[in-house]
């Protein structure tokens, strides 16, 4: 039975008795609701994230259209209902996550729109730990010369981090041509479609990382970048590679 508030519209604890009765938008306790219909906790992501103030809460955003920068915090999950949820990033640092750990974004759609050089860093994740994209679907309409998607800004190492399961489109006339422009140890990238994109190190490291089953544009290891392994990737031409350790193997090129 839902908890009525005289004057408080929509309290959590109606939500949070909601869970997995074929209602539709079932929630589990704890989550926080963000929905742009006035049926959720918050009508604004990053209220959402303020609000969160015990570790390992999942915040779910409905469908709908959200244009707004984040700032993360650590143990958090952001969960959409698909790519109709849609975060649109237009800032300096689109999405900030530097020093942070334990965040999971999954089920959802970024778009990137920066129009200035100055808008250059899009998802910082500078000496970051256990962050996990999944299923995430990344659109960059850019104008700018940005190169990357994701940064290291700082130049310190993000560890741990697993993209799982994206999918990247750059409709925009800027040039973006990379993933990655940060220093990495330890990442798992994996049955991800990014064709006019690379897993490129020119700029930074990439070490201890496993690269499977993708679809590519390329994939370059600079020297330094180690112990590496690239298999059973489809890539538009074949593995750079300048760094020692690494495991190439049964790439194709189409």
């Amino acid at each position: 039975m839902a908890l009525n508030l005289p004057g408080i519209k929509n309290p959590i604890f109606q939500h949070s008795k909601e869970v997995s009765t074929g209602m539709g938008k079932e929630r589990l306790t704890g989550e926080i609701i963000v929905s742009k219909d006035g049926s959720g906790d918050f009508d604004k992501i990053q209220d959402a994230i303020n609000s969160a103030l015990t570790t390992g809460r999942t915040i779910r955003i409905r469908n709908g259209i959200y244009d707004e920068d984040l700032i993360l915090k650590s143990n958090i999950i952001l969960k959409g209902d698909g790519w109709g949820t849609q975060i649109i990033i237009r800032g300096y640092t689109g999405i900030e996550m530097s020093g942070m750990s334990e965040i999971e974004i999954k089920d959802l759609k970024i778009t990137i729109t920066a129009t200035t050089s100055d808008d250059g860093i899009h998802i910082d994740i500078n000496n970051s730990n256990k962050i996990t994209f999944n299923n995430v679907f990344f659109e960059v309409n850019n104008t700018n010369s940005s190169e990357g998607i994701m940064w290291t800004s700082g130049g310190g190492t993000s560890t741990d981090l697993r993209i799982l399961n994206c999918k990247g489109e750059n409709t925009g006339t800027g040039n973006c041509s990379r993933f990655f422009y940060s220093e990495i140890d330890f990442c798992l990238f994996q049955n991800n479609y990014f064709k006019n994109w690379q897993v490129n190190a020119t700029d930074a490291h990439i070490d201890h990382s496993i690269i499977n089953k993708n679809f590519l544009s390329s994939i370059y290891f600079m020297a330094g970048s180690d112990n590496n392994v690239a298999v059973g990737n489809c890539l538009d031409s074949a593995v750079t590679n300048l760094g020692t350790g690494n495991q190439v193997a049964n790439n194709s090129i189409f």
